[in-house]
């Protein structure tokens, strides 16, 4: 493949992707020239214009006599657009750790005070059979529980939904997340624990 060609695959790939990301965003009907007149900021629409133009004259020109080539700026320029309108917008769901393991009052401490240090949050929620939070297994569960030396059925009266507990819903959008949240079906402590954003 010629030099040209792959400027040309790697710039409409990333067009694409930019395409993609409107959609995702700010609906299916939503256009690139949309955005670009009603979304961008005014410093980046200059560049937006002619990137979009040369897109058109690339894809609606059959002879493929191709006068104008991209550049790799070109195409960084529209990586870096379509990565800033992702980050701005991600919900909850889209960042929440999916949790590998969802540990219960069967589990043993050992096993939970494993994940606790495995997480870097020292946090781990303890759930029913129908995944929602009974309380927050901590540090100072821990130490709660090798002090006594009980299970982590009987621990449940040291483990509370105190002011680390914030739950939120999954469409909330992730930069108005606390630093520390539970994702759950619809935002509240009595419904299904869907994941965590740690921060």
């Amino acid at each position: 493949m010629k030099q040209n060609d792959k400027l040309i695959e790697k710039f409409l790939n990333q067009y694409k992707e930019l395409e993609q990301a409107v959609r995702k965003i700010y609906g299916e009907n939503y256009t690139v020239w949309d955005y670009e007149n009603n979304q961008i900021d005014i410093e980046d629409k200059p560049l937006l214009t002619q990137c979009r133009s040369l897109r058109n004259f690339i894809v609606h020109n059959p002879n493929k006599n191709y006068y104008l080539i991209p550049t790799e700026d070109a195409t960084l320029f529209l990586k870096e657009l379509t990565d800033k309108i992702l980050s701005s917008v991600l919900s909850c769901k889209d960042k929440m750790l999916r949790l590998r393991k969802f540990y219960t009052e069967k589990d043993k401490i050992y096993d939970v005070a494993c994940a606790c240090k495995s997480n870097n949050s020292y946090m781990v929620p303890i759930i029913d059979d129908n995944k929602i939070v009974l309380g927050i297994f901590n540090t100072n569960v821990l130490l709660n529980t090798v002090i006594n030396d009980i299970s982590v059925k009987k621990a449940i009266k040291y483990i509370t939904l105190d002011k680390n507990f914030i739950t939120v819903k999954p469409t909330l959008p992730y930069e108005e997340c606390p630093n520390l949240a539970y994702v759950t079906e619809d935002g509240t402590k009595n419904t299904k624990l869907l994941g965590v954003i740690y921060k």
